[in-house]
């Protein structure tokens, strides 16, 4: 008994120190809040079911001008996968604190990929609110028989989820509606984020061909809106181009503008991570 109490305090211990490095407060660097959102889910910490939710949904970091912003997309999409992970006691706290959370979580275990798709969908940028008391009452969803109210404070936070979802059942219908998304500039920048990290994990060809590529094709491959607001997607290009290590001619001229023609030093950073990742030692001098 006394074994296994020291058991239990020393695993409650590991537990609460992995959540504190999870948090951006205290572990800047993301990769590590990463590292420790996986440790728990592999751990099958209950107790950071809470924590795995807030990262996933809410804004939790200061960005660059000082207003609450949600975590980067790389956290998140490590925390919903912890949610998932971590089965039956999220889903019932989701449940019970985050509705909209948990029915995306379920559109996405019922592989429910055109649902997702309309989640995208509704993220785009809404017309003025009318009066609260114009408001009719959130729709419910059935669990299990029983009836749960969707807030309206958490419908915005189920998009970028939904986002992640799509990746992960990786069908050639959800790999469209990623693509789709990708060009919807009414999408809020969190929810663009979302999609672009996901990007990364489905088929290259694809994203160099479908989301990449036509970027940068004069011809009028994009709608005329899509590419008018184009220079507004190239952090998310560049950092894409690197995270597939695409190869394509038009993305690494893309990627040799940024370096020497446009001014702005982020998105030089994030073209010089692309060009380290696409690089081999076979390019010899050819990207100097």
């Amino acid at each position: 008994c006394g074994r296994a109490n020291v058991k239990a305090n020393v695993f409650g211990q590991v537990v609460d120190g992995l959540v504190w490095r999870s948090k951006i407060a205290n572990e800047p660097r993301a990769s590590l809040r990463i590292r420790a959102v996986e440790a728990l889910a592999d751990l099958q910490a209950e107790d950071a079911i809470p924590q795995f939710a807030s990262l996933a949904a809410d804004k939790v970091r200061k960005n660059f001008i000082g207003e609450d912003d949600f975590e980067y997309s790389g956290v998140r999409l490590a925390a919903t996968l912890a949610l998932v992970r971590m089965g039956n006691p999220a889903q019932q706290y989701l449940l019970k604190q985050r509705p909209a959370v948990a029915r995306t979580l379920e559109l996405w275990n019922q592989k429910k990929v055109e649902e997702l798709g309309q989640l995208l969908v509704t993220a785009t940028a809404a017309p003025a609110a009318p009066p609260a008391e114009c408001l009719a009452p959130p729709a419910p969803i059935q669990t299990g028989g029983a009836a749960v109210a969707m807030a309206p404070e958490q419908e915005e936070l189920s998009p970028s989820i939904a986002a992640f979802a799509l990746g992960q059942i990786r069908t050639p219908r959800a790999a469209e509606l990623l693509a789709a998304g990708f060009q919807n500039s009414a999408l809020p920048l969190d929810t663009r984020w979302s999609i672009t990290d996901t990007l990364k994990l489905i088929d290259p060809a694809f994203v160099n061909q479908k989301i990449l590529t036509p970027f940068f094709d004069e011809s009028g491959t994009l709608p005329a809106e899509v590419l008018k607001k184009r220079q507004y997607r190239y952090d998310q290009l560049a950092y894409l181009a690197g995270k597939i290590r695409s190869r394509e001619k038009e993305v690494l001229a893309f990627l040799d503008d940024c370096l020497f023609k446009w001014l702005r030093v982020s998105l030089k950073g994030r073209a010089i991570r692309a060009a380290a990742s696409i690089y081999t030692p076979a390019d010899g001098d050819a990207f100097l």
